[in-house]
């Protein structure tokens, strides 16, 4: 049986939790002294049929709504990667270091600078798809770029549903409850398909944009959002 070693600081962040959980992390489940999350997350898997991919040293430690999952590798090693798999994505997603996660985490709704980090994420997210991939992204990188010289780094939040851009006033984990647009370029005719969706989560309206999305769109994009 593969030894769980848990790093002290997550120790310590688990005990404050339990005298007092900070507010923006009510609704996640925090792991007890059971596997009941990891065992919460190869269901999930196994209902979406995406292949199990948790080792057995992969420590499931907080789990959203039943559809979001963060884990790290319980090794010894005393500030392990934070990964996070959200329903949907075929392979989970590097977040940060652990301290720098139980940092930043409880502060993500109130801290303008995990915007700008969220943002460098996703250019080096179309980077990698770009340059590792081959796949023909780049105009998602330029439309990043539109988004941040009209400032909607500063006001959204942004996230990935597969190679498509999601945009929230509210982190990645919670942008189901507020109104989303979620972009997704198709290289094949050269298009941007721009979806809309409401806090149910149900898709209200998607508009195909040829070559590019313009200033009516993006007013259009504010207007849903905000």
């Amino acid at each position: 049986m593969t030894k769980i070693i848990l790093p002290s600081v997550y120790k310590e962040f688990y005990s404050r939790c339990l005298v007092s959980k900070p507010e923006s992390m009510i609704g996640s489940d925090l792991r007890t002294d059971s596997d009941q999350l990891n065992d919460w997350a190869v269901e999930l898997l196994e209902e979406i049929d995406v292949k199990n991919f948790l080792a057995d040293n992969d420590y499931v430690f907080m789990m959203h709504q039943g559809y979001m999952f963060w884990y790290f590798k319980a090794d010894g090693n005393p500030n392990p990667d934070v990964y996070f798999y959200h329903e949907g994505r075929s392979e989970p997603e590097k977040e940060y270091p652990l301290v720098e996660f139980l940092y930043n985490y409880p502060n993500r709704l109130s801290n303008e600078t995990n915007k700008k980090k969220e943002w460098d994420k996703k250019v080096e997210f179309y980077k990698d798809l770009i340059d590792n991939y081959n796949w023909q992204q780049a105009p998602m990188l330029s439309l990043i770029d539109k988004f941040k010289e009209i400032g909607f780094w500063d006001k959204y939040f942004p996230s990935n549903s597969h190679e498509a851009l999601g945009l929230s006033t509210v982190y990645d984990d919670v942008r189901f409850e507020k109104s989303t647009v979620f972009i997704l370029y198709r290289p094949n005719d050269d298009t941007f398909e721009v979806t809309y969706l409401n806090p149910a989560r149900d898709v209200i309206k998607i508009e195909t944009h040829q070559n590019n999305i313009g200033t009516a769109e993006f007013k259009k994009i504010e207007n849903w959002i905000d």
